[in-house]
């Protein structure tokens, strides 16, 4: 089993903060979802549910 260190993990928790402050910002979620498929090229269903799970998560408590 790979493993992952204490730095590493809270590095992804802030990348998952700051991803869901920047899509929080649009005014919709279609609007988010738009950007999302124009920034990494995935279907619009990832990014949809990509969007959900970051919106649905609350991450302020991870230290950096």
């Amino acid at each position: 089993m790979k493993t992952i260190s204490d730095t590493d993990f809270n590095c992804a928790m802030e990348s998952f903060r700051v991803a869901k402050e920047l899509l929080s910002g649009y005014a919709s979620r279609d609007e988010a979802v738009d950007f999302l498929i124009k920034e990494t090229g995935l279907s619009r269903e990832e990014c949809e549910k990509a969007y959900d799970f970051l919106i649905e998560r609350d991450f302020k408590g991870c230290a950096n």
